[in-house]
């Protein structure tokens, strides 16, 4: 029987994690495009027809705000409401496309060959189990913003030392905004890696996160920068083609082919492209405080996941080949020429 090699794996820096996420994406793009095509077509009509719809109810109702002349104002709630109504249903509308990508990246680090059918299949089954951890994530936000308002309030009669105490309970909101943001990069891994579903998948990324938390900061704020650039690029790109083609006095045809052509694009490239780095940072900081690389190493030697299974991750990498000899220890350090040990410095 032959056993198959092993490959040990190392901690990465921030630059190699954005460099990994990329070729995990290119290395599961034959089996995870065709899955998010599946998913992208129905997402971005349903988004296209919200944003014609938003684009008109935005032109035809005016400000969202209208001060009148005996000094009262009115406030244009189909304004609030078809925009509230866009951003949940596009929250709930990227679900499936993050199942699906989280399934085809467990496959490609567990070593499991899988077609788009397999994908599309498994990930659209975790939908479910991914929007529950969606919700604790969220809840989290909710309640820190629920308790800044409630605080802010509560010192609005107090004036002048009502803001006073106002703007340290809203840089405490900010803060730990921006830890629960980092602190929960780890959920949808650790639903498809390990079976950990709602708010154990949160207390798990938690987990991970604690104690790397500015290394996991770091890698998150140089790809959302990263992000943000070509995702602008790509945008106006789309809006010049847009008003080339499409007369400006149809507003709502307009909005519609700009929102399907950049949904269409945000679920094929940028949300995958999100979640591989999500995944190469999870299996990251299990290298780094569980020794992930061992427990690989066994699985490999007992005819688990093969050598090739991580092959994109950055070299140099430590491969055991059980039909090759073991690599020998390092020299041990030099001994005096008396045999002894050498005398003390100075």
């Amino acid at each position: 029987m032959t056993i198959p090699a092993a490959t040990v794996l190392r901690p990465l820096g921030v630059g190699e994690r954005i460099d990994a996420g990329i070729k995990l994406y290119v290395r599961s793009f034959r089996s995870l495009v065709p899955a998010l095509v599946a998913v992208a077509v129905p997402v971005a009509l349903i988004d296209g027809a919200l944003s014609a719809w938003v684009a008109v109810t935005l032109t035809s109702g005016g400000p969202l705000v209208v001060r009148q002349f005996d000094g009262s104002t009115s406030v244009h709630y189909g304004v609030i409401g078809s925009t509230v109504i866009t951003f949940v249903v596009l929250w709930l509308l990227w679900i499936p496309g993050k199942a699906v990508t989280y399934t085809a990246y467990g496959d490609v680090y567990l070593g499991r060959p899988t077609t788009w059918r397999e994908v599309l299949t498994q990930g659209l089954r975790r939908v479910g189990s991914l929007l529950w951890i969606d919700l604790v994530v969220l809840a989290g936000f909710v309640g820190a913003l629920a308790v800044c308002l409630a605080v802010v309030v509560a010192d609005v009669p107090l004036h002048a030392p009502g803001l006073l105490l106002a703007f340290p309970t809203i840089a405490l909101m900010v803060v730990f905004i921006v830890w629960w943001w980092v602190s929960c990069r780890a959920v949808g891994p650790s639903l498809v890696m390990e079976g950990v579903h709602g708010p154990a998948a949160v207390r798990r990324s938690v987990t991970l996160v604690r104690g790397a938390w500015w290394s996991v900061f770091g890698t998150v704020l140089l790809w959302e920068l990263l992000f943000v650039i070509v995702a602008e690029v790509a945008n106006g790109i789309i809006r010049v083609l847009a008003d080339l083609a499409i007369p400006a006095a149809d507003v709502g045809w307009r909005a519609f082919v700009t929102s399907f052509a950049g949904q269409a694009l945000a679920i094929l490239v940028f949300i995958p492209l999100a979640c591989s780095i999500a995944t190469v940072l999870t299996v990251d900081l299990r290298v780094r405080k569980e020794g992930l690389d061992l427990a690989m190493l066994s699985e490999g030697l007992a005819g688990g996941a093969p050598a090739t299974t991580v092959e994109f991750l950055p070299k140099p990498r430590v491969v055991l080949d059980p039909g090759r000899p073991v690599p020998p220890w390092p020299p041990p350090p030099p001994t005096s020429p008396t045999g002894g040990p050498w005398p003390p410095a100075g």
